[in-house]
């Protein structure tokens, strides 16, 4: 057995000598069988794999250019995904350190990348050499056994960021916050509990995200009838529906709405950095949530994979504190340390907890009161 530096340098020639044979990222337009102009980025051998998989689609190939090799695609869904301007900075970090490994970040946003990564899965045709997994669709993704299983504490990971299932590493971390325009509302009075949202003073008040990221991420601490009840509660307080927390938060700015019962703390940032008069504070217990990456069987390069991992988990993931401190991971001396300072952490909640994370999401939008 490899000890995880020896590992490394083996990794790394192993790529280097490969590199002929890694996909290429090639750009694609075209046209839907609606008539549409829909585009898309791809890592394919050839532009006829390319055209192969469009018409697949049923999308008509337009135009088809290469972009470029990649090693690292994210595959993400909600506002909590990484952006360019704080992946780039990482994968090159990683290929001034790994230079014979050129790290490539695609971004893959939305519902429809997570949804076009698991037919990939099924039909054997993966483009990401790493993946991240978005929580609502982790009890999918285990059904299909994508991903290899690595001995990440052999590569050098702390034991507190690999996932429990041995699969994926932690790198990132995303708290939610309740939000408030300080402009409108007096900080002594803006809400600081969970129950300070369902007195009437606020009713009509205060915004609700129509998906329930963060209630989801409640459930591990308080259980899904605590979550259903107090979702009921919140219901009957009439909060405004939104979708989109960047969105709510910009409107908020603006002076649309007065507060947000749950937010993530990296959108609220992302419009206070701006210069918008928002503030907010951190309840207790903290939904939260870690980006986790891991390698799904089939892919062209997976010693690469394992060797950008090994260093994301165990040092590369410091590097978010100075890019977006809102979803970098608490380690000592951190802002996000000092945030959760006295405060509990709540996680998604296990198959065990939730069985089946699709109907529960429905339930919890029911009881919100989210009109279809």
């Amino acid at each position: 057995m490899y000890g995880w530096k020896s590992l490394l340098i083996k990794c790394s020639a192993l790529l280097w000598e490969g590199d002929k044979n890694m996909p290429t990222i090639f750009k694609w337009e075209g046209k839907s069988s609606k008539g549409n102009i829909v585009k898309g980025e791809l890592a394919a051998e050839s532009r006829e794999e390319v055209q192969s998989y469009l018409r697949k689609q049923r999308i008509v190939p337009k135009k088809i250019a290469e972009k470029s090799k990649p090693l690292f695609s994210s595959l993400s869904i909600g506002a909590g995904a990484i952006k360019d301007k704080e992946a780039v900075p990482i994968a090159k970090a990683f290929t001034r350190e790994h230079p014979k490994i050129k790290a490539t970040y695609i971004r893959q946003h939305g519902s429809q990348a997570m949804e076009r990564f698991m037919r990939e899965i099924q039909t054997n045709a993966v483009t990401a050499d790493v993946a991240q997994i978005h929580a609502d669709y982790y009890t999918a993704l285990m059904k299909l056994d994508a991903f290899e299983k690595v001995n990440w504490k052999e590569f050098g990971v702390p034991p507190h960021h690999i996932h429990q299932n041995k699969l994926f590493v932690h790198a990132f971390d995303t708290p939610f916050v309740f939000v408030y325009n300080h402009n409108l509302v007096k900080p002594e009075e803006a809400p600081k509990t969970w129950e300070d949202f369902l007195d009437p003073k606020w009713k009509g008040k205060f915004t609700v995200d129509t998906r329930p990221s963060g209630y989801i991420r409640l459930t591990g601490a308080w259980g899904t009838e605590k979550v259903l009840d107090y979702l009921r509660k919140l219901a009957k307080n009439e909060p405004i529906y939104v979708r989109g927390f960047t969105k709510a938060a910009t409107l908020m700015a603006a002076g649309d709405y007065m507060m947000s019962s749950l937010m993530y703390l990296q959108s609220c940032l992302f419009v206070k950095k701006k210069g918008g008069p928002l503030s907010y504070n951190v309840p207790d217990p903290v939904p939260t949530a870690w980006y986790f990456y891991g390698v799904p069987k089939g892919i062209k390069n997976p010693n690469a994979a394992r060797v950008f991992l090994a260093w994301l988990g165990s040092k590369g993931f410091k590097l978010m504190e100075d890019l977006n401190w809102g979803q970098a991971a608490p380690f000592e001396g951190s802002r996000k340390a000092k945030f959760y300072k006295g405060k509990q952490r709540s996680y998604p909640p296990t198959d065990e907890q939730v069985p089946d994370r699709q109907k529960y999401n429905l339930e919890m939008i029911r009881a919100m009161g989210v009109k279809k």
